[in-house]
């Protein structure tokens, strides 16, 4: 048993080490030149959302803008819980 949690950990170091995180980050700073930065041009369009500056008052609604976003990523945490 104890050589399995050995080679597990082995193999733990070799998935989560240094070379994974510089592929992610990598991937990200790549997306992002590629796509021309949306996650800072479209910054004040988000949170305009979020905010309600394009609510119509006659529209009915279970959620506002902020419980929407909110509500889905207290389900993707959950589920990233559930999956351990």
């Amino acid at each position: 048993m104890n050589r399995l949690i050995e080679i597990l950990g082995t193999l733990d170091g070799y998935a989560w080490g240094p070379v994974t995180i510089i592929l992610l980050l990598g991937t990200g700073i790549f997306l992002a030149f590629r796509m021309g930065f949306p996650q800072i041009r479209h910054f004040f369009h988000a949170i305009g959302l979020i905010s309600g500056r394009y609510d119509n008052p006659e529209d009915e609604g279970a959620l506002t803008h902020f419980q929407a976003p909110a509500a889905a990523l207290s389900a993707t945490i959950i589920a990233g819980c559930m999956c351990w």
